[in-house]
């Protein structure tokens, strides 16, 4: 602290009057150009005057019109309104404190700028101070004083009377201190200035109690701040959260959620309003909630249940996370809350249990097909059970797909399920779920079943007429009531859920032989669609034969690119009992061993040739049918050499209508001798 009084009363032993008197002697002196006595001016002081002397500064009234016409691009009391709110209480203080009408408490920012001036009860501000008033004190401008000598070294200072450069400065005493952070970064100066008879050297000390204390309160204020700041982050980065929120004290109280404005939590949840200043004790298990806050046990996904005030409950799964202190206290937690049919959602999903195609991935130019397809879309318009009949390998999960990307459900899970591949101990637990402790090696805490991972969606079973028959009436009631009970519990869940079954079989023929229940049948059997055999659409093997040759040319496999008359003429005239999923098999190994540009007869199997067909017994055809495919291809050729080429003669010679003697020159590519893809 730099108290030029004091270095006064070392130099001089001479009375209080007698040290301005001096003073101002021996200013007037260096102002003219005379030598001074610098046992009576202190060091800091000269150094002072001789600076401003130097920078060529107006010993009586500044450089107050510099300063003045200074442009500024700021409002320094709006960039520092944090300085001002924080220091204004104090500065009301030292005034009240201080007493004295001729009292002035000024605050300046970092660098020197006026942002606030107080004055006592009914002083009237000397004109020389409306002049400064808002403007800059830098030594610059008016000369030496307390504020830039503060700034300078850094400290308190207090100087009077002609200690300042300026003379207009010389009746009063100003006493300054700095305001810093704890860091060290200087934040502003305030300043109290009175007249010199009027001044005492305990008034900078109160000076330097205020600023520490405004230092102390904006470094308070900028942690407050920072907490407010965090906490926005925090709450942001909750609310972002598709899952339930909910941070919890020591006593259970809930003291933040994103419930209310969560998408994915349930109307009756919200509706309930489980926030602020109601306890988590009232909603689920106090056991668990006890080892989380007494114990600082750590809870993830457990599956239980929220018990709402209105008697309600919701299935969900909960985690707990305790919040500790640093010594390790246990201060609240932290709770994440996933609905069961949202959880269920986001499992489905991680296992790739979503419907990948769509009806437009179905490649066909067959009325049949189209007509399917149309039915379908219908189908899927509905809520109804859906029943796909077909042989193996005629498309029955693509069309599963379909619907269900056709359909409401179409943005839930999709689970598809072979009824004939899980062995038959295990089926009720692989569709229903299973509780904890339900059978050896059941895995604790239990596990939902695919009904349960379907919730909101579609659940596909194929081959059902494979399913055993205990199992049949378990379906049934499930079917009926849309609610379910995994095995080794008796908690009854509710389903939203679209099934669409598939089979193979003749299930009219299986209920007669005792296979299939009637009443299940007739349940899954609301809306039938039939999917035709490949041997009912001759006419897709070309387009779908290119089709399955170009998958393959994308992903690298083959660099095959066309396929020759005389193979597709072959591939038409096969029987392919296992149909569309037969044909993709044989295109792939044919283009496997193609070496050309053009796959050939030479590349396809031998099986296909017609002496080595094998004739499925159930599709009722026998092995002479090739022979007459291939002469009534002939006599279709010959109509049309015979009329030149004239389709509507040619067609009155062959007896049939100009559309059906079209759709055989299609099959059998009788337009074109040379027939690419």
């Amino acid at each position: 602290m730099v108290n030029t009084q004091d270095l006064l009363q070392k130099e001089e032993s001479t009375g209080e009057i007698n040290k301005f008197e001096i003073l101002e002697r021996e200013w007037g002196k260096f102002i003219k150009g005379y030598s001074i006595n610098t046992k009576q001016v202190p060091l800091p002081i000269r150094k002072a005057w001789l600076r401003c002397k130097d920078k060529g500064i107006d010993p009586i009234k500044g450089n107050l019109n510099q300063c003045k016409n200074l442009k500024r691009s700021h409002n320094p009391a709006q960039n520092n309104i944090n300085l001002v709110e924080q220091s204004i209480p104090f500065m009301h203080n030292l005034l009240s404190i201080i007493g004295g009408i001729e009292t002035l408490v000024l605050l300046a920012d970092r660098d020197l700028n006026f942002v606030k001036v107080l004055a006592g009860e009914n002083y009237l501000l000397p004109e020389n101070f409306n002049d400064m008033k808002g403007l800059n004190f830098k030594e610059d401008f008016v000369g030496s004083n307390s504020m830039s000598m503060c700034k300078e070294f850094g400290k308190p200072v207090q100087i009077s009377g002609a200690e300042h450069y300026c003379k207009f400065f010389h009746p009063y005493t100003c006493s300054a201190s700095p305001i810093y952070t704890p860091e060290g970064r200087l934040l502003g100066v305030m300043n109290v200035t009175m007249k010199c008879h009027e001044a005492h050297p305990h008034t900078l000390g109160m000076v330097i109690a205020a600023t520490h204390a405004i230092g102390t309160m904006l470094t308070l204020f900028s942690a407050q701040q920072k907490i407010i700041l965090a906490h926005n982050f925090l709450k942001s980065a909750i609310q972002a959260h598709e899952n339930g929120v909910l941070i919890i004290d020591k006593t259970g109280i809930i003291k933040f959620s994103n419930l209310e404005n969560n998408q994915n939590i349930s109307k009756n949840i919200k509706n309930n309003n489980l926030l602020n200043q109601t306890s988590f004790y009232d909603y689920f298990n106090p056991t668990v909630i006890n080892d989380v806050l007494t114990n600082g046990k750590t809870f993830t996904k457990i599956e239980s249940q929220i018990f709402l005030p209105n008697g309600e409950t919701v299935d969900c799964y909960v985690s707990f996370n305790p919040i500790l202190e640093q010594d390790k206290k246990i201060i609240g937690a932290i709770i994440n809350l996933w609905e069961k049919k949202q959880a269920y959602h986001f499992i489905s999903e991680s296992v790739g249990a979503k419907a990948k195609f769509f009806f437009k991935d179905i490649i066909s130019n067959s009325d049949k097909m189209q007509e399917t397809i149309t039915l379908a879309k219908k189908a899927a318009k509905t809520n109804a059970n859906i029943l796909l009949i077909g042989e193996t390998g005629t498309g029955k999960e693509l069309f599963a797909a379909s619907i269900h990307n056709e359909s409401k459900y179409k943005n839930g899970p999709f689970i598809a399920v072979n009824c004939s591949a899980i062995p038959r101990e295990l089926i009720e637990s692989e569709l229903f779920g299973y509780e904890s402790g339900a059978f050896t090696g059941a895995q604790k805490g239990g596990r939902p079943g695919k009904f349960e991972l379907a919730n909101c969606g579609t659940i596909f079973l194929d081959e059902i007429g494979d399913m055993p028959l205990e199992m049949q009436a378990k379906l049934l009631r499930v079917l009926q009531n849309k609610t379910i009970s995994r095995v080794g519990g008796n908690r009854e869940i509710k389903l939203d859920i679209r099934v669409i079954s598939a089979t193979n079989k003749d299930l009219t023929r299986e209920i007669k032989s005792g296979k299939f229940r009637r009443d299940l049948f007739f349940r899954i059997n609301v809306f039938t669609i039939i999917i035709p055999s490949l041997r009912e659409r001759i006419g897709d093997i070309p387009i779908l034969a290119m089709f399955f040759l170009r998958k393959l040319n994308a992903s690298g496999q083959t660099c095959t690119n066309h396929i020759s008359k005389k193979a597709v003429d072959l591939l038409s005239n096969y029987t392919w009992p296992g149909n569309v999923r037969e044909l993709e098999n044989i295109i792939e190994r044919s283009s496997s061993i193609c070496e050309d540009k053009i796959l050939s007869t030479n590349h396809i199997p031998e099986e296909l040739f017609p002496h080595k067909v094998q004739v499925n017994s159930n599709d009722k055809v026998n092995s002479n049918i090739f022979n007459i495919l291939n002469n009534e291809k002939e006599l279709f050729i010959k109509a049309l050499n015979t009329t030149g080429g004239n389709i509507t003669k040619s067609s009155r010679l062959m007896g049939v209508s100009r559309s059906t003697f079209y759709r055989k020159m299609k099959i059998y590519s009788i337009e074109n001798d040379s027939f690419m893809l």
